[in-house]
């Protein structure tokens, strides 16, 4: 698998086109959710860059943000290609060749494993960073062995970052990386005109799944 990444470096030589843009983001998917909106608003606030959109894993054919997407960056949608192993690791050479190739080169990643295995192809110039939503201690392994590739991650609460801390202790991870983490919430827009009702029981409403990353168990302890 590796042999294939690296001849699908060389590979990148051959291609003719320059990149688009210095700004590359690897998604999983473009299906409506949570993550996937906060993935839409990066990409809008750097429109002006017109950003590299990457997605890596099939999304459904209806009810998706994929033209939102597009409003904003230049898309590539990988998932017809990533099922088959070995396209999977020739893509990766293809595409970090591409990322190399470019003026000063920024990548970020969230929740893809194809971003994680390509790290290594990538050049000391180019910046890389990840995005973590959320942290259940199951699907985060994929990025432990390319910590030392990230220059920065970025958690959007307190509790994901000591989640992250917290796995680096118990798999060996020098402490030294734990600077590289940094909190960025999520950005929520407020009205300003919205008027309290003071003469009503207040209701409290959670919408979401009743996953162990939306941490349910609180709802009962909230109440």
């Amino acid at each position: 698998m590796i042999l294939l990444s690296r001849f699908g470096y060389l590979v990148g030589y051959l291609l003719i086109s320059k990149p688009k843009s210095k700004v590359f983001l690897f998604f999983r998917n473009y299906q409506i959710g949570g993550a996937e909106f906060v993935h839409l608003n990066i990409a809008e606030a750097i429109k002006h860059l017109r950003p590299v959109v990457i997605f890596t894993e099939r999304s459904p054919k209806d009810n998706n943000l994929l033209s939102d997407f597009k409003t904003y960056g230049i898309i590539y949608d990988l998932a017809s290609y990533t099922t088959n192993p070995f396209l999977y690791c020739f893509l990766q050479g293809i595409v970090a060749h591409q990322i190399n190739r470019a003026k000063e080169p920024i990548t970020l990643g969230s929740n893809s494993s194809f971003y994680y295995r390509m790290l290594p192809l990538l050049d000391k110039k180019v910046r890389r960073y990840d995005l973590v939503h959320a942290f259940d201690g199951k699907n985060e392994k994929i990025h432990l062995p390319y910590i030392k590739y990230l220059d920065k991650r970025v958690a959007i609460n307190r509790k994901t970052i000591e989640d992250i801390k917290a796995q680096y202790q118990r798999t060996g991870i020098d402490k030294r990386y734990f600077s590289r983490i940094q909190l960025i919430e999520n950005g929520i827009k407020v009205t300003t005109d919205y008027q309290t009702n003071q003469h009503h029981p207040l209701h409290v409403l959670y919408v979401g799944r009743s996953t162990s990353e939306k941490r349910i168990h609180l709802i009962k302890e909230i109440a």
